[in-house]
């Protein structure tokens, strides 16, 4: 994104910049500064009124992460003049801010761009539905491939799937059906790619290359697709219309990752991916079953697992703390008691203590991450281990 702002606006890389977690390239004559919501946590911790910054974008806000939300309540606490806040999204459910007094006290004015920019930037998309919803979704987009391929016109094609494992199946699949040919590389017509989470940049480069003519592109990825990337002549979007969500399973009491239906704000996502340089078409296997917006991830995490991620964060005051979309008060209050975070997240505004910032970096609910983090001092993770997976699933055989 620092490169192709830096070369539309005619600007060396010094500055228009970027930073992510172990790399970055800023400078002091950086201006424009890209990086991730963590990064930007990072630097409040230790510059709450982050001087020196004069405009805060959050781009993609609608995937309403717990880091983005919990951003958008420190910065509402930030008065302007000079520092700006600029929340973006093309599928935001704008009342959770507008409406929220706790958050902002005054409504923020809400700027409608899309049908303006539409006229010259987005190109018109045709939804497709299945007659039927199939059972192996994964099976179908496999099918869905390569019809297009076959049948349509030149254009890349973008598949949605939900993660890793389908992204491998899926390319695996379709390299076999059409096999590159090794005796002269140029007059392969058909190249499979992917985007996944944890980008490997040589195996991802060809992705936002704009493929030789006469060749066909498709590229196989997760959600990551639907908004952090722009993959270049993309005409064709087979969307599964899943995603791998994490979930809090009350019965089991830790979070869990889960295959579900995408909401219908993700799914006009991913059909704007065939409607950035020509006209497009998007295949959706179901329509029926979307939720208008994705729950805010901070609603779907359990509340002592947020309470303790938060005061790793050295968020003290986690009740009245400005969520965009609050998690239970009450859930909040009881968690002042919960024998798994009195000792480590200590008294309900003091800091968190380092078994407790140790036990935030495992992906269970505090009472299993607190198993964990004091096995290893006693030679006895690979048994613990062991007793939470069986711990986690509600039935072992």
């Amino acid at each position: 994104m620092s490169k192709r702002v830096g070369q539309e606006m005619s600007l060396p890389c010094s500055v228009v910049s970027y930073q992510i977690r172990f790399e970055g390239n800023t400078t002091e004559d950086t201006k424009v500064k890209f990086m991730t919501d963590g990064v930007l946590l990072k630097e409040i911790q230790n510059n709450f009124l982050l001087t020196k910054y004069s405009v805060v974008i959050i781009d993609e806000a609608h995937e309403r992460s717990i880091y983005s939300d919990i951003l958008i309540g420190l910065l509402s606490r930030i008065r302007g003049n000079p520092l700006k806040l600029i929340i973006m999204s093309a599928t935001l459910r704008v009342e959770d801010f507008t409406q929220n007094s706790h958050l902002f006290k005054v409504p923020p004015p809400v700027l409608k761009a899309r049908q303006f920019l539409s006229m010259f930037w987005q190109h018109p998309v045709t939804i497709h539905f299945n007659k039927r919803t199939p059972d192996d979704y994964l099976q179908e987009a496999y099918r869905k491939v390569c019809k297009i391929h076959q049948q349509l016109p030149e254009g890349a094609i973008l598949v949605f799937v939900t993660g890793q494992q389908e992204v491998q199946s899926l390319c695996h699949k379709l390299r076999k059906r059409y096999p590159a040919k090794q005796d002269d590389p140029k007059a392969e017509e058909f190249v499979v790619s992917y985007v996944i989470d944890r980008l490997i940049f040589p195996l991802t480069v060809q992705v936002f290359q704009n493929p030789p003519p006469g060749m066909r592109l498709c590229v196989v990825a997760t959600n990551v697709g639907e908004t952090s990337l722009t993959i270049p002549n993309v005409k064709y979007v087979v969307d599964t219309g899943k995603v791998k969500m994490r979930v809090y399973d009350k019965v089991t009491g830790i979070s869990a990752f889960m295959i579900s239906w995408v909401s219908k704000a993700s799914a006009d996502q991913r059909a704007g991916r065939a409607g950035r340089t020509c006209p497009g078409h998007c295949y959706r296997q179901d329509g029926s079953r979307l939720l208008k917006f994705t729950a805010p991830e901070i609603t779907r995490r359990p509340v002592d697992d947020l309470v303790l991620q938060m005061k790793a964060m050295n968020i003290d005051k986690v009740v009245n703390f400005p969520y965009p979309s609050p998690p239970d008060k009450e859930a909040l209050k009881f968690c002042r008691s919960a024998p798994s975070l009195v000792s480590h997240a200590g008294e309900w505004s003091s800091k968190v203590t380092p078994l407790g910032r140790a036990m935030s970096c495992f992906p269970v609910s505090p009472r299993y991450a607190k198993m964990l983090a004091l096995s290893q001092q006693h030679g006895l993770l690979p048994y613990v281990v062991a007793v939470v997976a069986a711990m986690t699933v509600q039935e072992v055989f």
